[in-house]
């Protein structure tokens, strides 16, 4: 049987994702990520971080540099991705799918950002 092969990329990135887990997983809006988290137990949602994390490494390749550099990975970026997951049957979405969606979230900031300032 072959081993996954993790990266140290992988491993930072279940930790940020188990991060936002435990810390979204009674206060967290979506219903169906707390039913997830319930059904799921800790150890499975745990197997499930690895899974989620090659899954972030590729949306993290194709991120536009505008998004890599101007906002924070583990505190907005990885965050926004995992809100806008389908928990209830985790059909993970395309890295450019993910990406297409945050980035318009993020765009919205800027120009709220850009109002403010002018």
């Amino acid at each position: 049987m072959k081993e996954n092969v993790f990266t140290l990329g992988h491993v930072e990135n279940a930790m940020i994702i188990w991060e936002w887990m435990v810390e979204n997983r009674r206060t967290h809006a979506a219903v169906l990520f707390q039913q997830r988290f319930e059904f799921e137990g800790i150890t499975d949602m745990r197997i499930l971080t690895a899974k989620l994390s090659v899954w972030l490494e590729d949306v993290w390749e194709v991120l536009p540099d505008d998004l890599s550099s101007g906002f924070s990975f583990d505190w907005e970026i990885v965050p926004a991705l995992l809100e806008r997951l389908d928990w209830e049957d985790l059909r993970l979405p395309a890295p450019q799918e993910a990406v297409h969606a945050i980035s318009e979230m993020f765009g919205e900031i800027d120009e709220a950002d850009a109002a403010l300032r002018s």
